[in-house]
């Protein structure tokens, strides 16, 4: 029982240290954190946003880094909205899964058209098929001449 004790306790603490994902509780945490601050909340008396019923919650992922929580939220907007209604959202959606959600200490909101294709956070990462070495052409970044006489000196 010892062992296992103790091999348990290492195994949280290297995922600790590891920055593993959080747990589905958390994530369900921050989503109701999220949907109170879009939706509001009559029972509680959560004012929503504006818009907050065209706004739909599509994914929630988090890193748990020591003891705390970053936490990435994609939301589904019309496209109509202005650059100061997408602020309001965020703002709101920050605030709130921060003070509700007990070592959030990061929320990153990703805004996706309710027409777009891409419906996750998954697509942010870099595919496979791209690379530096793919490039069809080099990219340098000093345009310089390389020419050098017999004694390794630069020609002019």
């Amino acid at each position: 029982m010892v062992i296992r004790a103790g091999w348990n306790n290492t195994a949280a603490a290297l995922l600790e240290l590891g920055d593993v994902t959080v747990d589905d509780e958390i994530k369900t945490a921050v989503k109701r954190a999220a949907s109170k601050a879009i939706k509001g909340d009559t029972a509680s008396g959560v004012r929503g946003i504006e818009t907050g019923e065209l706004i739909e919650i599509t994914d929630v992922q988090g890193v748990k880094s020591g003891q705390n929580y970053l936490m990435d939220i994609e939301l589904a907007v019309p496209g109509s909205l202005s650059v100061e209604q997408i602020n309001a959202i965020e703002r709101a959606v920050r605030e709130r899964a921060g003070s509700k959600v007990r070592g959030v200490r990061r929320v990153r909101v990703k805004f996706v058209s309710q027409d777009s294709k891409y419906g996750d956070l998954s697509s942010e990462f870099i595919g496979a098929e791209i690379s530096p070495r793919s490039s069809p052409e080099p990219e340098d970044e000093h345009d310089h001449d390389h020419t050098h006489d017999q004694h390794g000196r630069k020609q002019q």
